[in-house]
């Protein structure tokens, strides 16, 4: 039974190659970088080394260098198998240092492991030695190194232009998609708003009257039965009505469209306040200029966001939202005296980490700045800058 020494950084194509020639009946030992290799073959010498080249700490080449030159190790033979490095010029340079096989990955495992056997047989049957290194000079190897080493960085550096290309181009899509969905989703939150108030809100202003009415024209013997029930109906109907109206407002505050941001925020923070009892202070003024109506939609939606937030997470007892003009931005600021986070914990896995979320999206597809300050026990600032 042969005994394979697998030099490998990358964990899936280590547990994969390790897996292969299990499964046909070879010893495998592993390293995840040259010097480890060099460390477990000095304590227990394998009968057979597959080495990838790009590796931390120390690099294929320069494993296979230091093997041909360790009078222990030299006789083992030394197959490498790379998918980074798959020139013709990669493989003349390994076979150079002395390799005995050159694989380029991806690989069928058949085939792997009839090369990985056929090496073994020549070497048992004397058909063939080890290879051996014929660069000598030092000079010479580190000439042919750099080259390789050049033109691998090289390619690196395309790829990684391309990849940057791509995800800035990803990121104006996404931002494109994103600034859609907002649009599409404050349209449908309009829609909803005007069908509750010209559909819903009259029928139940109808049937309110109808109840009264009622309640008038019934004989006295008969209204004494049914006047409570009709007064628990009375109460409903108004009680729906205003479950309706609040409805309505949080679909789409009619007064944001009338009057603009600042006035939507000052109404929402005093019904927000009675409504769960907390302090909200809205400061500043409403800019000179009326902003573009998707623009006050989205930052009244990232606020709403905010003050969610904080409501859920904070255990704040205030709230101040700040907004002001300058330089021709528009500034906002949310700060709270709750609890705080540690920013750099943020996880999209829990609600707050996706309301984060939500609110920097939002801000990016409008073009502005997004920036959390907080940490534990003081409390959370938002920070929030759009051009005008």
């Amino acid at each position: 039974m042969s005994k394979v020494l697998i030099v490998d950084d990358d964990e899936h194509h280590l547990i994969m190659l390790q897996e292969i020639l299990k499964q046909n009946k070879y010893t495998v030992i592993s390293a995840t970088n040259g010097a480890e290799a060099l460390e477990k073959a000095g304590i227990d010498p394998p009968d057979i080394i597959i080495s990838d080249i790009l590796m931390p700490g120390m690099d294929g080449f320069t494993l296979c260098q230091k093997w041909k030159n360790d009078a222990m190790l030299q006789k083992i033979p030394f197959i490498i198998c790379s998918s980074e490095y798959t020139d013709e010029k990669d493989e003349a340079f390994a076979n150079k240092l002395g390799v005995d096989r050159f694989i380029r990955k991806p690989i069928m495992p058949d085939e792997f492991i009839k090369i990985v056997q056929d090496v073994i047989n020549n070497i048992k049957h004397d058909n063939q030695k080890a290879g051996k290194s014929i660069l000598k000079a030092n000079d010479e190897v580190f000439k042919l190194y750099n080259e390789r080493l050049i033109s691998k960085l090289e390619q690196k550096m395309v790829d990684l232009e391309q990849t940057m290309a791509a995800l800035k181009e990803s990121e104006i899509l996404l931002r494109a998609l994103t600034g859609r969905l907002t649009e599409v989703e404050e349209s449908e939150r309009k829609r909803l708003a005007r069908e509750l108030h010209d559909k819903v809100g009259p029928n139940l202003t109808a049937l309110n009257i109808n109840f009264s009415i009622i309640n008038n024209i019934l004989p006295e013997g008969i209204k004494e039965e049914v006047h409570s029930r009709l007064a628990d109906s009375h109460t409903l109907v108004e009680e729906t009505a205003e479950v309706i109206r609040d409805v309505i407002a949080e679909l789409r505050p009619h007064v944001l469209d009338d009057y603009g941001l600042m006035a939507a925020l000052r109404w929402y923070g005093e019904v927000f306040s009675k409504r769960t009892g907390m302090s909200i202070d809205i400061q500043g003024e409403e800019p000179k200029s009326r902003l573009p109506q998707d623009v006050e939609s989205s930052l009244f939606r990232i606020i709403q966001e905010a003050i969610t937030n904080v409501i859920k997470h904070a255990n704040a007892s205030r709230i101040v939202i700040n907004m002001e003009e300058a330089d021709g931005n528009i500034r906002i600021t949310i700060d709270d005296d709750g609890k705080g986070f540690n920013t750099t914990a943020t996880e999209p896995s829990t609600r707050s980490g996706w309301g984060i979320v939500n609110m920097r999206e939002r801000v990016q597809a409008l073009g502005g700045q997004f920036l959390i300050d907080s940490g534990p026990d003081k409390g959370t600032r938002v920070m929030i800058e759009v051009l005008m």
